[in-house]
This record gives C-alpha cells, sequence and structure tokens, in this order.
C-alpha cells in the first residue's frame, strides 16, 4: 500500500465516491485523536437542489467533468464492465438547471439594461390613521415596466435583484424617487408631515455606501429624517455587523425603521427583544382573518399588547373590510394600510386621496 495523502482540521475525504456513485476502497488511520463528521449523498443532493439556477449550473458543469473523467480512468485501471449507465444513475443527480440559469442571467441583464433605460417607477399605496381616518403617509411600492415582458411582478425579480446585488443601484434610486415624491405631495398638499415608507433589503445595508447615501439624500432633499421609515424584515438583523452598524447610524441620524411582516418570522420576538426598532407592521395573514379566525385575533391581540408595552407604533397592512379597521381601531393599533384606503397609485393619482378627503 502506499500514502495517499495526509488530512488535517477542515479536509475531506471519500468525496469523489459520494460525487460519482464509484466504489472505492481506502485504510484511513487515524494520528491523533479526532472527530468525525458523516457527508451522505442525500445531504449533498438536498443542498444542490436549492441552490440559486447559475450555481446549480456551474456545479454541474464541474461535477459532470469530474464524473467523467473518473469513469474513463476507473474503467482503464479495474477493467471494470459497469455500464454508463449504471455509474449515472450512482452518482449525485443535478438537476437540469441550464434553461432556468439561462432565464435568471436574462433577467439580470434586463435589470440591468432597465436601470439604464428608466424602466423602473414608485406607486405609492396610503397609510391611515385609524383613528381618524385621515392620510398619514404612503409607502412606495416599486414597479417595473419591461418593454417586452411588460408589467414584471416585484416577486419575479426583487430576489433576482438581491442576488445579483442590482437591488443596490435599484435601491439608490427608489431612495431618491420617493424622498423627491413626498417633497412634492407636501407642497401640493400643503401637509409638511406625510411620511413616505421605503423597504430596504439586507444586501443594500450590508453595502458600506449606505449610510453616506442616507446622508446625501437628507441633504439633497432637506427631508426631516423623521418622515422617512426604513422598512424591513427581520432577517436583515442576522446579517452580520456592517448590516446592524447601518441600521444604529441610520436611526441617530433620526432615520425611523419598522419591522415588516411582523409575526411571520422564526425569531420576531428575539429581535424586538435585543434590537430597536420604532415600529412593527402586522402581515396580512392576519389581518386579513382578524374578525373571522379565533387563532388571528388572539394573534393579532397579543402583538398589539406587546407594541403597546414596549412604545412601538403599529401598522396593520392589508385590510380590506370596514370591519376589520374598526376592530383594529378598538385594539389601539395606531395606523392601517390596504385597499380599503386605497390602492397603490402613482404620484400625481395619489392627489385624488386627498381630495376624496376634503370632500367627505
Amino acid at each position: 500500500s502506499s500514502l495517499l495523502s495526509v488530512l488535517g482540521p477542515g479536509d475531506l475525504f471519500g468525496e469523489m465516491a459520494v460525487i460519482d456513485g464509484l466504489l472505492r476502497s481506502a485504510t484511513a488511520t487515524a494520528l491523533e485523536n479526532c472527530e468525525l463528521t458523516v457527508i451522505n449523498r442525500d445531504q449533498l443532493q438536498q443542498r444542490i437542489e436549492v441552490l440559486d439556477p447559475v450555481m446549480r449550473l456551474l456545479i454541474s458543469v464541474l461535477l459532470t467533468k469530474i464524473r467523467n473523467n473518473n469513469r474513463i480512468v476507473s474503467c482503464q485501471n479495474a477493467g471494470s464492465g459497469m455500464a454508463n449507465d449504471e455509474l449515472s444513475n450512482s452518482a449525485i443527480r443535478i438537476p437540469d438547471s441550464f434553461k432556468s440559469a439561462q432565464e435568471q442571467l436574462k433577467l439580470e441583464q434586463d435589470l440591468l439594461e432597465g436601470i439604464e433605460k428608466k424602466e423602473f417607477l414608485l406607486n405609492y399605496q396610503p397609510i391611515v390613521d385609524l383613528q381618524t381616518n385621515s392620510i398619514k403617509g404612503f409607502e412606495a411600492l416599486l414597479r417595473w415596466i419591461h418593454p417586452s415582458r411588460g408589467l414584471v411582478p416585484p416577486d419575479k425579480f426583487i430576489d433576482v435583484a438581491e442576488q445579483s446585488s442590482l437591488i443596490i443601484p435599484i435601491g439608490i434610486w427608489i431612495l431618491h424617487q420617493a424622498i423627491h415624491d413626498i417633497k412634492w405631495l407636501h407642497k401640493k398638499t400643503s401637509l409638511n408631515n406625510l411620511f413616505i415608507s421605503i423597504n430596504v433589503s439586507s444586501r443594500q445595508l450590508d453595502d458600506p455606501n449606505f449610510v453616506n447615501e442616507m446622508i446625501k439624500v437628507q441633504k439633497k432633499f432637506s427631508i426631516n429624517p423623521n418622515l422617512v421609515k426604513l422598512e424591513v424584515t427581520e432577517r436583515v438583523f442576522h446579517e452580520g455587523p456592517i448590516v446592524l452598524d447601518s441600521i444604529n447610524r441610520c436611526r441617530q441620524m433620526g432615520y425611523a425603521f419598522s419591522l415588516d411582516d411582523f409575526g411571520t418570522g422564526y425569531a420576531s420576538m428575539t429581535t424586538l427583544f435585543n434590537l430597536t426598532v420604532d415600529a412593527i407592521k402586522i402581515d396580512r395573514i392576519f389581518v386579513n382573518k382578524v374578525t373571522k379566525d379565533p387563532k388571528s385575533m388572539a394573534i393579532v391581540q397579543a402583538i398589539t399588547t406587546l407594541a403597546r408595552s414596549m412604545n412601538l407604533h403599529l401598522v396593520a397592512e392589508g385590510i380590506e373590510e370596514a370591519s376589520t379597521a374598526a376592530f383594529l381601531k378598538n385594539l389601539g393599533c395606531q395606523h392601517g394600510q390596504g385597499y380599503l384606503f386605497g390602492r397603490p397609485q402613482p404620484l400625481e393619482q395619489c392627489l385624488s386621496y386627498f381630495k376624496k378627503s376634503s370632500a367627505a
């Protein structure tokens, strides 16, 4: 026998047998006390299948080359009569990811061109004081009008934008456009306390230039930072020190942070306990059923009590019926958002909300 290799902490052995499914034999001797972790084929397969399509394609190409090379060498050296299909069936299965990877890369390219060609626009949905039914602010919602794809739903491109880091230039444009637009509404309505809510992703907060961008936009538009609400999901609080530092520095400047989709994550209570946010938004999943489903009612009541005890502002999203708004009002929820009050609209059409309020 001959020495193949000497392994240290973190090294792998036997990985090629897992990848290509070929039988191998070797003796492994521990030279000192050590701890081994077994990784089986199913565990590796599951991780491959949840990867980004482009990464799956790259791994597919790499593993196919390794598998084919090892198959040839093994058959030549051992004179194996094992058929090619037998070898393929025993190897790691790589999904046919070429088409999905191609689609994602094309979408990324279209997104890049969309930024350059100014194909993005913002719609605004009103956020209402439930006690007075008066509009207090708007949430900025991104829309993409592609020349051939048409209106592309956000759930079809936001994740791709985040994975490719294109969300950073898109996010900068959203910040500038949304704050420009809320200042325009201030002038048109003479309501200088209207606020704007803007969704911010962990990828944006992880960008070292994010805080400087918030400083720049405040100076450019002379906006009161208290009127800019940055909406984040609880996932951002688990993304590392740069993200947390960005949040803390922005809050020190006066920007407020809202915890979006509250109640749907796996660690919302921990997030509230360990971190300072200014408001929480009750997810529409609970709001829609609050007057019909006892469980949803109990959850919303608990969230309301929690927010009040922690001195947190509360926004309920997804309100579609007057009975829902009345229930939330009686609970003490300050703000509401949903189709009952208005659908997302382009900036100019938002003025109609105030005309309706004046007429009422």
